[in-house]
């Protein structure tokens, strides 16, 4: 099989190649930030009714968390606020 050159009148000058340890070439093709490989992961199907079931759960779990978090802080500051007031807090 023959392969046309392009005809140029100037000679090519081969371009500058940076020396690298095949090692560390190949840790640069496959090193991508780990939010980056769980995109291309998900790209690569779409996620089933179980995985999308699983992931509402947590967030719901996570927001749960939240609430109950804001609440206990909130009734701690009132009891505390009660007892600097020398009120007997509610129970």
């Amino acid at each position: 099989m023959r392969v046309a050159l392009p005809a140029t009148s100037e000679p090519v000058a081969p371009t500058p190649v940076l020396a690298v340890d095949l090692s560390q070439e190949k840790a640069q093709q496959t090193q991508l930030a780990p939010q980056a490989q769980s995109e291309a992961q998900t790209e690569e199907r779409p996620k089933t009714r179980r995985e999308l079931r699983e992931e509402r759960r947590k967030l719901r779990v996570e927001r749960r968390a939240k609430g109950r978090e804001r609440r206990h802080h909130r009734k701690a500051s009132q009891q505390q606020e009660a007892s600097r007031n020398g009120e007997i807090p509610p129970q």
